[in-house]
């Protein structure tokens, strides 16, 4: 019988006695144990979180796994889920700079990101022939905070396409609020800052004319408020003097790049846990 690949997540308050339960669960001889990674907030939330990957040689007991699960979840106020290891599969959304686009694509060729890309949307047709070149579909749609048409169109397409996550490599549009609703903590976008600094667009300029000593990318869940959700990844670079709009500009897109990667990888994993509009990775 071919086993198979899960993952369990856990998220609730610190029990001593629940994370017995869990692991006498699994305890079991066709399941082995791949990994276990947990961490606790310790202090007034105490919140406690764990992730475990196994591999499970018997199908027919994994709905007893299931319930058992579910119902220590349950008796004591915890979200827990298993599901089983499979590639998702990830939309890229994109503008006129394609410099994230690129760094993803040839990423996965590669073989680095475990993921389906069933397609890329894009409001030009810049990059068509780039994206096709890996023999993905490209389709120009531009999407708005008020197009709600268009809203309809991609909404369909990701569905038909079992879309599970969408990545915003530096795609400037605002995306709607709807839109947004419907793909809860499954959009991904990249923005060229260290957040909360500089929210919006033009960050470089406003860097700039400040005179900042360091620039960075923050790599973060979308949320209806503009760039307001749980921060996954940050990367910052200190500047000399005498820079340049242009050379600030340069350095940030050397680590917009590795940022939106690292959490597209953290993503794919199912390593990040969210609370309180933060985001816990569990490495």
């Amino acid at each position: 019988m071919n086993s198979k690949h899960y993952r369990i997540k856990l998220k609730g308050e610190f029990n001593f006695s629940m994370i017995d339960e869990v692991f006498e669960v699994i305890k079991l001889p066709f399941i082995r144990i791949h990994s276990v990674n947990k961490y606790q907030l310790e202090g007034e939330e105490n919140l406690f979180f764990l992730r475990i990957e196994l591999q499970c040689k018997a199908d027919k007991r994994i709905k007893y796994i299931e319930e058992s699960l579910l119902r220590i979840g349950n008796n004591y106020a915890s979200d827990i889920s298993m599901e089983e290891v499979t590639k998702k599969n990830m939309a890229i959304f994109v503008s006129k700079d394609n410099h994230c686009l690129r760094e993803i694509l040839w990423r996965w060729s590669d073989g680095e990101l475990s993921c389906n890309i069933p397609l890329v949307i894009s409001d030009y047709d810049t990059h068509k022939e780039l994206v096709e070149s890996y023999g993905i579909p490209f389709l120009k749609l531009r999407l708005t905070k008020t197009n709600e048409k268009n809203d309809s169109i991609a909404s369909s397409i990701l569905m038909e396409n079992n879309i599970d996550f969408i990545v915003l490599a530096r795609y400037m549009q605002v995306l709607s609020p709807r839109f947004v609703r419907k793909f809860d903590k499954k959009i991904i976008n990249i923005h060229h800052s260290l957040l909360p600094a500089f929210i919006g667009a033009n960050t470089y300029r406003r860097a700039f004319e400040r005179g900042v000593k360091v620039i960075g990318a923050t790599a973060h869940y979308v949320t209806e408020k503009l760039d307001e959700g749980p921060i996954l990844a940050q990367q910052a670079i200190h500047l000399t003097d005498g820079l340049t709009l242009s050379d600030y500009k340069q350095y940030g897109k050397s680590i917009e790049s590795d940022t939106l990667l690292q959490a597209i990888k953290w993503h794919i994993e199912d390593k990040i846990f969210i609370y309180h509009n933060k985001a816990l990775v569990l490495k």
